[in-house]
């Protein structure tokens, strides 16, 4: 039983990078939305890398208190955790929502990385909410027994 929670812990301690990690992605793909369409005055739909660069802004906070949450071992890591891992679900659509024609991101083609990060993405947001939600422990610290009440 040691085993398997201390594999939970380590789920959701990988978990928590990759949404820092995510987190920081979606900053710089925020910004350079931002820029791609100040740039081009009359950039390809202004209006669309907007919503996105606010769609990114959005996922860049629920990643990031996700990531904030479970590394401080706040009693809200299980719910913002769950939220971020759900979220991946969404980024994994994303492409349905707004297909790479109407982006114009030279970077986003039908590639194979692209393929498995996108894959990646939907198997994170289906164990996610899996791993996180058992009762939430951080990793168990050694006793004091400096200030037991109880010397037996």
């Amino acid at each position: 039983m040691e085993s398997r929670d201390q594999s939970v812990r380590d789920l959701r301690e990988i978990l928590c990078w990759v949404f820092a990690l995510e987190s920081l992605h979606c900053i710089w793909e925020s910004l350079w939305l931002n820029l791609y369409t100040v740039l081009r005055q009359f950039g390809f739909l202004p209006l669309r890398n907007e919503i996105l660069a606010v769609f990114f802004s959005v996922l860049a906070v629920i990643f990031g208190v996700g990531w904030w949450t479970v590394w401080k071992g706040r009693p809200s890591a299980r719910k913002w955790a769950t939220v971020a891992s759900l979220t991946f679900i969404l980024v994994f659509f994303e492409r349905i929502i707004f297909p790479v024609r109407f982006i114009h991101w030279h970077h986003l083609g039908a590639s194979a990385p692209t393929l498995i990060g996108l894959l990646g993405a939907l198997v994170i947001g289906i164990a996610g909410p899996f791993v996180f939600s058992g009762r939430y422990d951080r990793a168990p610290e050694a006793e004091d027994t400096k200030y037991n009440d109880n010397p037996a």
